[in-house]
């Protein structure tokens, strides 16, 4: 007669909730729905279903909320503004979503196999539109620039699912122990809730499961605005919004870490004024430069030294590679410089 249990998943197999105390039930550990009975067969059977259905949602609902909610776009942008070109920032953001697939995954079912095909999969789904667009370039490439090769085709699309592979592959394992370890806190929780204990070791891992979750929830944000907008970028409240890594519609841009007193000031209610439209020039008609004089200044911008504020204009400019990315340039203009059209001004 078959067993009622139902086996645990391969990875989760030594979870246990305290010391040396089984999973709950009701966490995954056996198939009794209640205090001890078993389970008929066709729910065991129906059981078996769970995780891959899970796993497949789980899947679904990761891609949908990275490619509908932002995440892919803030990536590539983020990467094109490091510097990289869109089709390598492509990769590397599809290779970044397939590994967040596969945890997602695995935490939902537990299977490591279907973590490790979905997230490939996930990948796959957002690199290959650019990889047919750089195939159907390759192919039509001839004369100076050379020719389509189908064993370097063959050895990219072999290298890509082979990077792809490893990438879920180490994701999946990194979510097994949080896994692990979240099964166990839900038996926990479980367990002290249908007791109603107040003894404090009964709720310790609950407890600490969610203050765990609240620091992350703090800190994440905190932590992405130290790496796009600057380390101190929490340090100082108030003034204009901080230029990101990512071009923004207004923003000063970041500081590089120079102290206060190295810093243009810059009136925050000017701030409307700073952005140009991309179609606009920016300025009429040059006038005509003035004669230097026989013996110049060694230092002749020290002669008038500016005072007031200044103000920095932006112009999006179209990136050196194809498509259709632009990158921003700010121009910090001192204080005057409309008023004296004529006047040069050194450019650090």
């Amino acid at each position: 007669m078959p067993s009622a249990r139902r086996q645990l998943d391969t990875d989760e197999a030594a979870a246990s909730p305290g010391d040396g105390a089984p999973v709950s039930p009701g966490d995954g550990a056996a198939a009794y729905p209640g205090d001890g009975a078993p389970v008929s067969a066709s729910e065991v059977d129906a059981g078996r279903f769970v995780g891959p259905v899970a796993s497949v949602v789980a899947a679904v609902l990761v891609f949908v909320a990275a490619t509908a909610l932002g995440p892919v776009k803030l990536s590539t942008d983020v990467l094109i503004g490091l510097g990289f070109d869109p089709d390598r920032a492509d990769l590397i953001t599809a290779l970044i979503i397939g590994g967040s697939t596969a945890v997602g995954v695995y935490l939902a079912g537990g299977i490591r196999s279907a973590a490790v095909v979905l997230g490939l999969g996930a990948s796959a789904a957002l690199f290959g539109t650019t990889f047919v667009r750089e195939t159907q370039n390759a192919m039509a490439a001839n004369g100076a620039i050379g020719a389509f090769s189908p064993i370097g085709w063959a050895e990219t699309l072999v290298a890509f699912v082979v990077v792809g592979l490893l990438t879920v592959w180490a994701c999946t394992t990194c979510a097994m122990p949080i896994r692990r370890e979240l099964i166990v806190v839900g038996s926990a929780l479980h367990i002290a809730t249908r007791l109603r204990t107040r003894d404090r070791r009964s709720w310790a891992r609950p407890v600490a499961a969610a203050l765990i979750f609240c620091l992350l929830a703090v800190a994440l944000p905190v932590a992405g605005d130290m790496f796009n907008k600057g380390a101190d970028n929490e340090m100082i409240s108030g003034g204009p919004a901080r230029q990101g890594l990512v071009p923004e519609a207004m923003g000063v841009p970041s500081d590089g870490g120079l102290p206060l007193d190295r810093r243009p000031a810059i009136e925050p209610s000017a701030s409307a004024s700073w952005q140009l439209s991309p179609s606009a020039p920016p300025s009429a008609t040059p006038s005509a430069l003035p004669t230097p004089t026989t013996t110049p200044t060694p230092a002749p911008w020290t002669a008038t030294l500016p005072t007031g504020q200044g103000r920095v204009v932006y112009w999006k400019l179209q990136a050196p590679w194809e498509g259709v990315a632009t990158e921003e340039v700010a121009v910090y203009l001192p204080p005057g410089y409309d008023a004296n059209p004529t006047k040069r001004y050194p450019v650090v």
